[in-house]
């Protein structure tokens, strides 16, 4: 059975992206970044109908595709039709030691996130909106969300994988270049 449809989710910081991205090169396949649909210049959030159209347009276009994200309002849209979930479960300390280095970097280096957007290291350590509040506030309350729906469901036991230590993230990529 040929899986092309994958879905990577866990808390900020947990290495999503990260992930997508190196697995959709390795595999060739697109890699759609839930957030690019999600956020719009100056970090106005689209409209939940706006957002799942645009998701619905994108997973569409494309026979092979990763996406990375948690957005609860568009999971009955990508899951049912991922051939694989994997949710990377890491311990909050790897998470949010993993995040305060992003934010820091992101700040120093003024990188350019979706359409434009950059981080304000003032709001990033110092508010409400900060990602690190976020993973904090976050990080228990995903894993206990996702335990729910991926294991005590039964919707999906037969294609998922809990990733629990980054080192597994290497095993992965090592199974997916000898089947490739």
């Amino acid at each position: 059975m040929q899986r092309n449809k994958f879905v990577i989710i866990g808390t900020s910081g947990s290495g999503k992206t990260y992930l997508a991205k190196n697995l959709s090169l390795a595999l060739n396949f697109k890699h759609i970044e839930l957030d690019l649909y999600n956020h719009g210049s100056n970090w106005e959030q689209a409209e939940p109908e706006v957002f799942r159209e645009r998701v619905i347009k994108v997973t569409k276009d494309f026979d092979s595709w990763i996406i990375d994200g948690n957005y609860q309002i568009i999971c009955d849209l990508i899951w049912p039709k991922a051939d694989l979930i994997i949710w990377l479960d890491y311990p909050f300390y790897i998470v949010f030691t993993r995040l305060l280095k992003r934010t820091i970097k992101r700040f120093i280096t003024k990188e350019v996130l979706w359409n434009g957007n950059t981080e304000n290291f003032f709001n990033q350590l110092f508010t409400k909106k900060s990602i690190l509040f976020w993973c904090i506030k976050t990080h228990w309350k995903n894993r206990k969300k996702f335990e729910t729906i991926l294991i005590d469901s039964n919707e999906y036991n037969n294609k998922f994988i809990r990733i629990k230590k980054p080192v597994e993230v290497e095993k992965l990529f090592s199974l997916i270049k000898l089947i490739d």
